[in-house]
Formats: C-alpha cells, sequence, structure tokens
C-alpha cells in the first residue's frame, strides 16, 4: 500500500497563521490594520526580541556565539500545529448494511479514488523531488494539483451515502486524508514559510503512513464483509 501511495496508484483496488491583530505603533497614523504574519515571522520577531533583551541584560553578544544563540533558541522554538478538520459519523449519511448497500458504496467508493488519485508524474513525492532536492521553489507550486485531486476524493467520498457498518473505517480514511492534506499544504510554504514548511515536512511519513493504514484496513474490512 506504500507503493501505491507513492506511485499514484488507487490503494483501495487490489492488484499490481497567525492573525494577529496589531495597532500601528506610528506617529503618523493612529489605524489599527491587520497584519498577517507567518509562523517564520512570528519566529524572526520573537528572537530579535529575546536578543535585544539579552543585549540590556548586559550578555555580550559577539560574532562568535550570536550563531549558538540562534541555533539553541530555533531548536526550542514550537513548530506550527498541523490543524485540520476531522470529521465524526454525524457528519455521513448513514444507510443500512445490507450486501447490496456495502457492494453499491464499495464501488462508488473505488471510482472516487480511481477517478481522482494522483498518478505518479502529478504524486507529491514526485513534486517534492524536483523541488527540494533541485532547491526549485517554482516546481513546489506542483503540489497544488495533488492537494486539489485529494480534496475532491475527500468532498465526494464526504457525500456518500456509507452503510452503518462501514462508518468508522470510512471516518478513518477521511480524516487521515484532510490531514494529509493539510500537510501538503503546509509543505508548500516551504521558501515563504520555512517553519511551517519544516513542520509539514517533519509530520509527512507519519502522516502518509496513517493514510496508508487506514486505507488499508477499510479496503480489508469490505473483502471481508461482502
Amino acid at each position: 500500500d506504500g507503493k501505491e501511495i507513492s506511485l499514484g496508484r488507487n490503494p483501495l483496488v487490489k492488484g499490481p497563521n497567525d492573525y494577529i491583530a496589531t495597532k500601528s505603533n506610528t506617529a503618523t497614523s493612529s489605524k489599527t490594520t491587520t497584519e498577517k504574519l507567518t509562523a517564520t515571522d512570528v519566529f524572526a520577531r520573537d528572537f530579535f526580541s529575546q536578543y535585544a533583551k539579552l543585549k540590556q541584560s548586559g550578555v555580550s553578544v559577539t560574532s562568535d556565539n550570536a550563531n549558538q544563540i540562534a541555533s539553541d533558541y530555533l531548536k526550542n522554538a514550537p513548530l506550527p500545529s498541523i490543524n485540520a478538520k476531522q470529521y465524526t459519523t454525524s457528519d455521513l449519511t448513514l444507510i443500512d448494511s445490507s450486501a447490496t448497500s456495502m457492494r453499491n458504496y464499495q464501488d462508488k467508493l473505488t471510482a472516487i479514488f480511481g477517478k481522482y488519485w494522483p498518478t505518479s508524474k502529478d504524486s507529491e513525492l514526485f513534486v517534492m523531488q524536483q523541488a527540494l532536492y533541485n532547491n526549485d521553489s517554482k516546481a513546489l507550486s506542483g503540489l497544488s494539483v495533488a492537494v486539489s485531486d485529494y480534496q475532491s476524493v475527500l468532498r465526494e467520498s464526504m457525500a456518500l451515502s456509507v452503510p452503518q457498518l462501514a462508518s468508522a473505517g470510512h471516518i478513518n480514511v477521511m480524516n487521515s486524508l484532510s490531514t494529509y492534506i493539510q500537510t501538503l499544504k503546509m509543505i508548500e510554504l516551504s521558501y515563504t514559510d520555512p517553519l511551517s514548511g519544516l513542520a509539514g515536512v517533519n509530520a509527512f511519513q507519519t502522516n502518509q503512513s496513517n493514510l496508508i493504514a487506514s486505507t488499508a484496513n477499510l479496503r480489508i474490512f469490505l473483502i471481508n464483509s461482502i
């Protein structure tokens, strides 16, 4: 299943901001403005605030220890959280779990995955390799294609009528996919908001594994139930 997702194959088919409101601090204007700060902007602001406090406290900041101070601060800086919408069975249209209902559900879900799941050339792994390994910020924008495809899977799958017995597995896949989408969105920010990008990269393998596991579990359940 890991190879299926990495290669852009359908895993259900068996086979080969911070928004910080601030008042403008100026002698020329007293207007209140809303400034959109990235996680990296906030980190830089807080770091230089701490840097100023160190100097004011009498700590000698030299070229020899400046990098160490920055490194220590970065090491302890909290990375942004990956906040993705999470669903419950109350978000689903539930139906009976007869053999016919289960079979129809499986067919429709498999068709959705087959229609939208990214192909190998459009997969997030291919884009990330091209962008991050070659240090090509423009190439990373290609993640938007994979994100859009996964969002289509999520949207249409949530609109399905789901048999009661399959609802738990369905929700697990949807929540894993929602988190995975948000992870890719954060990786997409790597060149404009490095801290958010780093948070996405750090969580990528875990969240991809969760998606692989949830789809595999649902597939096995459906195979055994029909």
